[in-house]
């Protein structure tokens, strides 16, 4: 059973878990391995980033763990030159390359 976990309220008002899972430099292996796991242990935030090339992965495990993609929240960390005047297709591509639009 999961654990009860503390909320921040971001500027925005979004709430994200105060504890997350990150995945950097974990191989895709590991994360389809790991990732599972940590959301059956409660884990509910995913912070991933498309520098980590592994968000294809992450998207296979939060499918695989069975958990509702309501349920998992991933934080994903961008470089300055994606984001610089990409708007907001840059910002949905990556949740469709992790096969979670």
């Amino acid at each position: 059973m999961a654990a009860s976990v503390s909320l921040f309220t971001m500027s925005n008002g979004l709430m994200i878990p105060a504890m997350g899972y990150g995945v950097y430099m974990m191989s895709s292996e590991e994360v389809e391995r790991c990732l599972p796991q940590a959301i059956e242990l409660g884990y509910t935030h995913i912070d991933t980033a498309n520098v980590y090339f592994n968000e294809v992965a992450v998207g296979r495990a939060i499918k695989a763990s069975g958990a509702s993609r309501r349920a998992c929240s991933e934080r994903d960390r961008r470089s300055a030159r994606e984001d610089s005047g990409a708007g907001s297709a840059a910002l949905e591509r990556p949740r469709g390359q992790r096969g979670l639009s």
